[in-house]
């Protein structure tokens, strides 16, 4: 009897403290993915909207829509992932730097849709619509590198830094104050050899002395009949200067601008009225190298890697 009392007693206390383990586990195997979750979540809250002002207004697109938007204009689908997301972290760094810049300027957008001014951006839905039976793959693997990367950017003294970057280097980039005349740390010349294999690397025009002229009037006078180009001050890196034509000292930039050609890092030769001009890499040549940065990607760097050769000394955030 005595026993049987015992082993009642043991059973209801088994019973009462069963549900206590049993509510415990639960508990834990429901709210752990939830608060996953909820972290996800309210990263994502936390993500920056942009005002973009393009031909048909200012539209304000959320930040994942706007990077894919960067990404499907900057560079192909085709990019190595760690390439592609690299320049995701630019991308959005470099809008993030725009905003503030417009805000301390009480502008009613953060960026335009022009690299003349800001940096590329199309609506991707319809870029989606361009690439026809690709749409999906195309959409992928832009989607895939932007989502591992989302609300990461570079940081400079307590702000989003000015990530520029260009299609290819001569070889080696830019410092910002040799063209924008504009000293940043950050963006100072780094080897980028990769771009010497790029296809795109080299570019040749044939230009008539009248349209040269023509051309660059608005910079100097260019006189026909002989070479007017002298004393060329190269640097390093293979980007010129400054040029001396018929007396006057023109920066290097600025006739490649007028002359579309491709970079300022050119050679010119003068024959029979005609200059011609060898012309090495794509864009202004500061910060990083989209070619590099596929280049680097290749032979096995990180997203990261690539970043810190590009931009020197920044820190990596996520917002």
């Amino acid at each position: 009897m005595k026993t049987t009392v015992i082993s009642v007693i043991l059973l209801l206390l088994l019973l009462l403290v069963s549900p206590l383990f049993l509510i415990k586990d639960k508990a834990i195997s429901t709210m752990s993915p939830v608060l996953d979750m909820s972290v996800k979540s309210e990263s994502a809250k936390k993500t920056t909207t942009f005002k973009v002002k393009t031909e048909s207004g200012i539209k304000e697109v959320n930040a994942r829509d706007y990077i894919l938007g960067v990404l499907c204009k900057e560079v192909p689908p085709t990019y190595e992932k760690e390439a592609l997301k690299a320049q995701a972290v630019a991308a959005y760094t470099f809008a993030l730097n725009r905003q503030v810049n417009a805000k301390e300027n009480n502008l009613d957008y953060d960026l335009t849709d022009s690299p003349k001014t800001d940096q590329c951006y199309a609506d991707i839905e319809k870029e989606k619509e361009n690439w026809g039976d690709n749409a999906d793959r195309y959409y992928k693997a832009y989607a895939t590198a932007v989502d591992e990367v989302l609300g990461e950017y570079l940081e400079y003294e307590g702000a989003p830094a000015l990530t520029l970057y260009h299609a290819i280097s001569p070889g080696a980039t830019n410092n910002s104050k040799d063209v924008f005349q504009k000293e940043l740390p950050y963006l100072v010349s780094v080897d980028s050899v990769g771009d010497k294999l790029s296809p795109r690397f080299l570019s040749e025009v044939d230009i008539n002395e009248q349209e040269v002229a023509e051309k660059l009037k608005d910079l100097c006078e260019v006189k026909t009949g002989t070479n007017a180009f002298s004393d060329i001050n190269t640097l390093s890196n293979g980007f010129v200067k400054s040029v001396n034509i018929n007396g006057k000292t023109v920066e290097g930039r600025k006739i490649a601008a007028a002359l579309s050609l491709k970079s300022a890092a050119f050679e010119v030769e003068y024959g029979g009225g005609n200059y011609h001009f060898t012309v090495k890499g794509s864009g202004h040549g500061v910060g990083m190298s989209e070619e590099g940065a596929l280049y680097l990607a290749k032979q096995g760097s990180t997203y990261k890697e690539i970043l810190s050769h590009y931009y020197k000394g920044l820190i990596l955030k996520k917002s």
